[in-house]
C-alpha cells in the first residue's frame, strides 16, 4: 500500500513538471537557436564590412546573404551589452571605420543560457535592437517583432576572469515606422544562423 502511494505521488509529480515545462515559453538550452533554411528573395540591401574586429566578430545570415560583423561585450550599470557593428571604408581614409548598422542586445540575467528577445530590458530576458546607421546618425531604427516566437539569444560561454563571451543568436526586426528615416533600409530584417565570439571591453 505505502508503495502505491509513493508511485502514485511520483506520478503527480512528474506530470507537474512536464506541465509546467509546457507553460514555459523559452525552449531549453540545447534547442535555443536552430539552424534555419534561407526563404526571403529580397535583395534590396547591402552587405557591409566587419572592420577591424579588434574584441571580437559576429557571423550571421541577414535575410539571405552571409553577414559578418565586429563584436565588442562591456559591462555598464550592472548590464552586460553585446554590440555587433558594420562599416563602410572611405577610400580617402581607408583607416576610418564609417559605421553602418548596429545589432545590440543588452541584458541583466547571468545565469539563464537561452534569453527571449524583447523590445524592453527586463530582469529575465534579453532586450534586442537594430539601428541602420550613417556612422554618427541612424538613418532607421527597428524593433523587435514580438508575436514571433524565434527571437533568442543563446549564452554559451560568460567568463569574467578571461573576459570571454560566446553565443548564438536569431531575430526579426521591423522598421519603426515613428520615426522619420531613409526609405531605400528595408521594412524587415532578419538575422538567423549567427553566432558571437568576443571580449569584454
Amino acid at each position: 500500500m505505502i508503495h502505491s502511494k509513493v508511485y502514485i505521488s511520483v506520478l503527480i509529480l512528474a506530470s507537474l513538471i512536464l506541465s509546467c515545462h509546457e507553460d514555459n515559453p523559452n525552449p531549453s538550452h540545447s534547442e535555443c537557436v536552430v539552424n534555419e533554411s534561407i526563404s526571403s528573395t529580397d535583395s534590396s540591401f547591402y552587405i557591409y564590412e566587419s572592420g577591424k574586429e579588434e574584441y571580437g566578430y559576429a557571423t550571421a545570415i541577414k535575410l539571405n546573404k552571409p553577414w559578418r560583423a565586429s563584436a565588442t561585450v562591456y559591462i555598464y550599470n550592472g548590464a552586460i551589452w553585446i554590440d555587433l557593428l558594420t562599416f563602410y571604408f572611405l577610400k580617402d581614409d581607408p583607416d576610418y571605420e564609417y559605421e553602418t548598422e548596429i545589432v545590440e542586445f543588452k541584458f541583466l540575467n547571468t545565469t539563464g543560457s537561452c534569453l527571449r528577445l524583447i523590445n524592453d530590458s527586463d530582469s529575465l530576458n534579453c532586450r534586442a535592437g537594430y539601428d541602420a546607421l550613417d556612422d554618427d546618425v541612424v538613418q532607421n531604427n527597428y524593433d523587435v517583432i514580438d508575436s514571433l516566437n524565434n527571437n533568442f539569444i543563446q549564452i554559451d560561454t560568460l567568463n569574467f576572469e578571461s573576459g570571454r563571451v560566446a553565443g548564438k543568436f536569431m531575430c526579426s526586426f521591423k522598421k519603426n515606422q515613428s520615426r522619420f528615416g531613409k526609405p531605400y533600409n528595408p521594412e524587415f530584417i532578419r538575422f538567423f544562423n549567427g553566432e558571437f565570439h568576443c571580449k569584454i571591453k
